[in-house]
């Protein structure tokens, strides 16, 4: 989501689980779910129906539905990541696809395992210098775009085609 705050806060259980039923609810019905206090293994169970209803949905207005997860290498802990990654199905139900994403597959491979077969991994390569810099250029409003800020950018995005627009 578009916030200030960051992955530690989005990849808290409590706080995911009640993004994705908002969205979700929104989607299916128009508005969002009445607030509920769950404890953790409730927020899963509920979860998982969650994405099952989507399902349903989807295949009834002939629509598929993408989430994007990205950030996964920011979350502090196997622990909080777990967590995070309970809420998910491990095998998504028809017409829903789970995007996760993080720079480094390696790093994170242990914890995705019950999720992520090997052969869907894409890894792509980072962009070059110049390409992000060209990027920068082309994104940046004129008034706005410095030989400075775009170096800052291109540094802080190591090459990193999603970084690179989020900046």
């Amino acid at each position: 989501p578009d916030s200030p705050l960051g992955a530690s806060y989005w990849s808290q259980p409590e706080v995911f689980f009640d993004w994705l039923i908002v969205r979700v609810s929104e989607i299916i019905v128009g508005k969002a779910p009445r607030k509920r206090n769950l404890s953790y293994s409730e927020r899963v169970e509920e979860s998982i129906a969650y994405f099952r209803r989507l399902s349903e949905f989807c295949e009834e207005s002939n629509r598929s539905a993408v989430l994007f997860v990205d950030g996964l290498n920011e979350i502090v802990g196997e622990k909080a990541l777990v967590r995070l990654l309970d809420l998910l199905p491990k095998k998504p139900p028809a017409r829903v696809s789970v995007v996760l994403t993080a720079p480094n597959y390696d790093k994170l491979a242990m914890a995705l395992s019950e999720r992520v077969e090997p052969s869907n991994v894409l890894s792509l390569p980072p962009l070059s210098d110049a390409s992000s810099y060209e990027f920068c250029a082309r994104a940046i409003e004129a008034g706005r775009r410095s030989h400075a800020l775009m170096v800052k950018i291109c540094d802080k995005a190591k090459g990193h085609p999603l970084y690179l627009r989020y900046m």
